[in-house]
């Protein structure tokens, strides 16, 4: 589902109000942080039991920043069909806007925050999900990427002990 949802850097503001609602109705306690009226991250937070650090799971919401159908400044083909926001399955791969980068990643830290709020597991610290605005590259002279999400995650208090980046990239 989330694939269908237009969310090109600098526009999330849509996928991140369809996961907080998502994760509320998960009774996850999740918050939308505004960074403008375009965007904002979503923060979910899963409270331990007992004392322990508090781990960060969080990767960027946003794809591709322009919607169009020719071969834009980075030499990326708007018509290939991984960059159609209507995905489709071939064999076991979901194919879609975003599927790898990141929303792919973002499903899992999902799926974390839900299994972990399934199993009542008694933690030892706090599980944050910060699913962050920004987070591509941008050839743009507002600079509306280059993690300025994330930026905004930590300078307005969310501070973990420790991170995990759920990024893909070149081995």
């Amino acid at each position: 589902e989330s694939i269908r949802i237009d969310s090109a850097t600098g526009r999330e503001k849509e996928i991140c109000e369809y996961l907080v609602n998502y994760l509320n109705e998960q009774n996850i306690s999740t918050k939308y942080q505004p960074i403008d009226n375009r965007r904002g991250n979503v923060i979910s937070e899963i409270r331990g039991k007992k004392q322990g650090p508090t781990v960060l799971l969080t990767t960027h919401v946003d794809t591709f920043y322009r919607d169009n159908n020719e071969i834009d400044e980075w030499g990326i083909d708007r018509n290939r069909l991984d960059l159609k926001l209507e995905p489709y399955e071939d064999n076991d791969f979901i194919i879609g806007r975003g599927a790898e980068n990141a929303k792919g990643y973002m499903v899992a830290i999902l799926a974390a925050m839900m299994a972990l709020k399934q199993s009542d597991v008694q933690l030892h610290g706090n599980v944050i999900a910060g699913l962050v605005s920004g987070g591509i590259i941008t050839n743009t002279p507002d600079n509306i990427g280059l993690g300025i999400g994330t930026q905004h995650l930590i300078k307005n208090g969310v501070r973990p002990d420790v991170a995990i980046v759920a990024k893909g990239g070149p081995p």
